[in-house]
């Protein structure tokens, strides 16, 4: 690509190739249509350097160029977002797309914010009166770029910083200073929908004023075009009222905080909330409830109705003047965490454990003797004078945990612990860290594996944290045969009928709950069943499902009668 632009500057001397309106055609014809995520970085290695643009051309001319293939790339980023909600997966590729989107927009955002200021200081320059609907459209972009790069961050749980917040501030006033700050535009020729740089900045500081750390990037996305949907009730005003539970500092580089009795006061500071949006929330989530159908605006982004209805009652809660507190304290916790991924690994490492806390050895010896009486002239041989000392429980453990479950087993600092959740720390994200993902963790020092879900995750001091559900008692391996075929089940596929056994590999979580892990698509109501622990089985019928996740489903179940 860069060598095509090369040849162009040395065959036509001083013109750039981006000069003219030909230059861009002939430079948009070439660029490769196949790959979305091919044909933004064509076109961000441009817009990520608006300064070499600038060099060769004039403002007008580098607004048009700017303009120009921003515009003609957003068919492939609709259909990179498009790619990214559909495939609704956490790993190597999904991070690789989602790294691409987050820098078309921050290259995105560097040339709109170039390009403003250059014409703006033209015009000033000049004595001219700007075209103020263009700098209007480049203004709202910029902001845009902005807010939706920021968007893209908190997908990987990191909140904007000091620095994005001085930068938004920065463009705000620029908008201000140029009376572009309110003016109504249409962001791109194809949306019909009118916006401003002021909606735009509202739309952003009300995304961060929700708890997002327990909800996963479709939540989010859902919650985003919730909160455009109702940004125009929402208030924005510069004293606090019961409508208003939230502040913002324009001068600061802090994000939004909830107001507090006794906090500090001055004219940089607004308030802002829900105000009649309240109503408008509450009316939507009775609509969704009622017809139990989602609207148009939340097409493509991977959310049923259950999940809008939940969103709807997090933001009717949290944008509350009281929102809900924790319900149960916690207490520190000062131990390193052995975690592993998934319901297969969690399951291994539980079956470890139960082997270790059986008082069982791995001392083979028996075994060797046997072979020895018919292997060695004269009998076995002599016992050996010392007897090495018997292995602890834990040390048992460890031996097994060393033939394929501690290499793929994270390490997390412990921070806090409750009846039914606990904190961590973690060294580094895995593509895996994902609300919703089923892992088994252990205390270092203790022997029992158990069970856990990812709640939340974010950032603190400068490292990712997750936040586990828990689950009371010491989990048990299981397995559990179906009492009938269930043709929608993938999992009766893989097992020979001339086995008889029909067996699925499952784990007990909580007895008192009567709670158990099993493979997906395994649920069906009031299906029978029997569990098997120990050798020993138990009728059971599958009462209702309570999560599901890629690997798993967490399934009540009743017992029956044998």
């Amino acid at each position: 690509m860069l060598n095509w632009i090369t040849s162009r500057l040395k065959n036509s001397g001083s013109d750039h190739p981006l000069g003219s309106d030909k230059g861009i055609d002939a430079y948009l014809a070439q660029i490769p249509r196949v790959n979305p995520q091919t044909t933004l970085q064509d076109v961000d290695q441009w817009l990520e350097h608006p300064e070499q643009l600038s060099a060769d051309m004039p403002p007008e001319s580098v607004a048009r160029a700017v303009e120009r293939l921003d515009e003609n790339i957003q068919p492939a980023l609709a259909e990179a977002w498009i790619n990214y909600f559909n495939d609704n997966r956490q790993d190597y590729l999904a991070d690789r797309l989602l790294k691409t989107l987050e820098h078309h927009y921050r290259s995105a955002y560097q040339a709109y914010r170039h390009v403003l200021e250059a014409l703006a200081q033209q015009a000033i320059q000049s004595g001219k009166e700007p075209d103020r609907t263009r700098l209007t459209k480049l203004a709202v972009r910029t902001m845009q770029a902005l807010v939706w790069g920021k968007k893209i961050a908190q997908f990987n749980y990191v909140g904007p910083d000091a620095l994005w917040w001085r930068t938004c501030h920065e463009v705000l006033f620029l908008a201000r200073n140029l009376g572009l700050l309110h003016g109504k535009v249409s962001a791109y020729p194809d949306l019909p929908e009118t916006t401003s740089v002021w909606r735009e900045y509202l739309v952003g500081v009300l995304f961060e004023s929700v708890p997002l750390s327990n909800l996963t990037p479709p939540q989010m996305e859902a919650l985003d075009r919730t909160i455009r949907k109702v940004e125009s009730h929402c208030l924005f005003i510069d004293s606090f009222t019961s409508q208003t539970p939230f502040r913002i500092n324009l001068e600061a580089t802090d994000g939004p905080s909830r107001c507090s009795p006794g906090q500090e006061m001055g004219p940089s500071w607004r308030y802002f909330g829900p105000g009649p949006a309240q109503a408008q929330l509450i009316k939507l989530r009775a609509t969704l409830q009622t017809s139990g159908k989602l609207p148009d605006w939340l097409d493509n982004c991977q959310c049923d109705t259950r999940t809008a209805m939940d969103l709807l009652h997090l933001l009717i809660q949290h944008w509350s003047l009281t929102p809900p507190t924790r319900q149960q304290e916690r207490t520190p916790l000062a131990a390193n965490l052995l975690v592993v991924a998934g319901l297969s690994m969690a399951r291994r490492a539980i079956a470890a454990a139960e082997f270790a806390r059986s008082g069982r050895t791995l001392d083979y010896k028996g075994h060797v003797r046997i072979l020895d009486l018919h292997r060695v002239e004269g009998g076995a041989r002599p016992e050996e004078e010392k007897q090495a000392p018997p292995k602890t429980p834990l040390e048992v453990l460890q031996a097994l945990e060393s033939t394929g479950i501690q290499q793929i087993t994270d390490t997390w600092e412990g921070l806090d612990l409750s009846a039914a959740g606990l904190g961590a720390r973690l060294p580094f994200r895995r593509p895996w860290h994902s609300i919703g993902t089923l892992v088994g963790y252990r205390l270092e020092h203790e022997i029992d594996w158990r069970v856990g879900i990812i709640r939340r995750l974010g950032r603190s001091h400068g490292k990712p944290n997750a936040g586990l559900t828990v689950f009371p008692g010491i989990p048990a391996c299981a397995q559990v045969q179906l009492a009938d075929k269930n043709a929608d089940c993938p999992w009766n596929e893989q097992i020979p009928e001339a086995m008889g056994l029909g067996l699925l590999d499952a784990i007990l979580i909580s007895r008192e709950e009567r709670l158990l892990a099993v493979p997906p698509d395994t649920y069906t109501p009031d299906r029978r069943a029997d569990l098997i622990i120990g050798g020993k089985r138990q009728p059971i019928r599958l009462a209702g499902i309570q999560e599901s996740g890629p690997d798993y489903q967490l399934i009540l179940y009743r017992e029956n009668e044998a």
